[in-house]
């Protein structure tokens, strides 16, 4: 197989293509697991802050409660 590999350029150049794809997969991935849970914090304290009338007020932590209570529906709207 290695040899196959080897020989034929097409095979060559598609595995370089596969391999660029799934670095910038993992980049991709990578880079939205850091910013999106501070991103929807500032939208969340921006929102709260506008739905409240007091301009610059900050929530702390609003991605973590609410991914905890989407848990807890989606597990009571699937298991029960």
């Amino acid at each position: 197989m290695l040899r196959f590999i080897r020989t034929h350029l097409a095979w060559k150049v598609f595995l370089s293509y596969v391999v660029v794809v799934l670095v910038g997969v993992v980049v991709l991935a990578t880079a939205t697991s850091l910013s999106v849970p501070a991103a929807f914090d500032r939208h969340m304290a921006g929102m709260g802050a506008m739905m409240s009338g007091l301009p610059g007020r900050r929530y702390r932590s609003t991605f973590s409660g609410s991914c905890g209570s989407l848990d807890r529906s989606h597990s009571r709207q699937f298991f029960n």
